[in-house]
């Protein structure tokens, strides 16, 4: 496989891209299980909305604002309903859609993220810098 996307070149871009986000997430989640810590790298986008705001979210505001399909949100979801790191409650302003808040598991559990999410800014900062010093707006 690597000898045919080293021939296709810039064509195999989207390969590469998807490469790069699964060893990143698999990199995660071994840095996240060496530091004794229930967490996927799969999960932070969701949690990290849920964990930056001051009122309870919506499923499509999730969405909206990590850029993520609204499935891709419900099932992390699941994934942290499954962990107790959310509580999902029916919307009092539209029943048909849920509010969704860090649970006080998934408050507490913050606390011991923030340093792991400090040291892989850090790291990634350096690598991405190594690469090029304006990749992620490159890539944005």
């Amino acid at each position: 496989m690597a000898e045919i996307l080293n021939k296709l070149g810039s064509l195999a871009g989207a390969t590469r891209f998807r490469r790069i986000s699964e060893n990143l997430y698999s990199s995660g989640d071994k840095i996240y299980q060496d530091a004794g810590i229930n967490f996927k790298a799969s999960w932070f986008p969701v949690y990290y909305a849920l964990a930056n705001t001051s009122k309870p979210l919506t499923i499509m505001e999730i969405a909206d604002s990590i850029g993520f399909s609204h499935i891709t949100v419900k099932n992390v979801l699941k994934e942290l309903t499954a962990n107790s790191l959310v509580d999902i409650q029916v919307n009092p302003n539209d029943k048909r859609s849920k509010i969704v808040t860090l649970s006080f598991k998934g408050q507490g559990l913050l606390l011991e993220l923030k340093p792991l999410w400090l040291s892989f800014t850090q790291a990634l900062e350096s690598t991405f810098t190594y690469g090029h010093p304006d990749l992620i707006n490159i890539l944005n």
